[in-house]
């Protein structure tokens, strides 16, 4: 049987195949060259709630990242 291509991919995976920093990857996004979508659970932001797949913008990326390109540490 042959499988389906795949459809999803990390931004990790898509930073080893196509060989570019992540973020390069959230600049291409940013500029509406693909979609960025991540899964969450249910937020409530005033009267609006949020959850399940949701899209994320470029510039959403780059203040997830630290400034060397990785995930940075979250704190509380």
């Amino acid at each position: 049987m042959i499988l389906p291509s795949k459809e999803y991919f990390t931004v990790f995976e898509a930073e080893a195949r196509w060989g570019v920093p992540v973020a390069t990857i959230a600049g291409w996004a940013d500029v509406g060259r693909f979609r960025l979508v991540t899964s969450a659970p249910m937020v409530v932001c005033g009267a609006q709630k949020v959850c399940g797949r949701v899209e994320l913008c470029g510039s959403d990326l780059f203040k997830i990242l630290g400034t060397a390109g990785v995930p940075a540490l979250c704190t509380a």
